[in-house]
């Protein structure tokens, strides 16, 4: 008996494992999409010179994975780069900021650092955080990872969501 529930633990914590890598996976792949899905005013005016910086707060594997994922790739005529950020200090002006769910209850604070109005799409995974300040948001619904999204928020942060992507979603809170 103890055996077969050794067993069914083991069993049970290697689907959350394969579960939270798969989520990994789609934050990571998703997050170089939202390049090419999404409109930033400052990227008109191509400049080489200029970076597209993909921020990531608070989980070291979807950075791992963003990095692996943009390794190379442009956005425009702009190069990604990602960063990691372990605090609130270390944010930098980026153009996507993702912020993982452990650390949303900064979410007042991160929108103060980057600014209201700054073209910096946040992306987060915690129910809820759409009336927080972020623009997209990653869910589970039938066990199938999701996206959530707030025009409104973008549109005051002038980004424009691809139709696509809005298609995509589960939820689109328009203005």
């Amino acid at each position: 008996m103890k055996r077969f529930i050794l067993l069914v633990s083991f069993i049970f914590a290697s689907s959350i494992l394969v579960l939270n890598a798969q989520e990994t996976r789609f934050k990571a792949i998703m997050l170089y999409q939202f390049t090419k899905l999404v409109g930033w005013p400052q990227l008109e005016a191509q400049n080489p010179n200029q970076e597209f910086v993909i921020g990531i707060y608070g989980d070291p594997k979807v950075f791992e994975l963003t990095e692996y994922y943009t390794k190379g790739k442009k956005v425009g005529a702009n190069t990604i780069k990602v960063e990691y950020y372990n605090t609130v200090k270390e944010i930098n002006k980026c153009q996507i900021l993702f912020v993982a769910y452990s650390k949303t209850q900064y979410l007042p604070v991160i929108i103060q650092r980057v600014g209201e109005s700054s073209p910096t799409l946040i992306a987060t995974s915690r129910p809820g955080a759409l009336k927080y300040g972020s623009i997209v948001n990653f869910v589970i619904d039938n066990e199938l990872m999701k996206v959530e999204i707030n025009n409104t928020t973008a549109l005051k942060r002038q980004l424009q969501i691809s139709y696509q992507l809005q298609k995509a979603a589960i939820n689109v809170i328009e203005p």
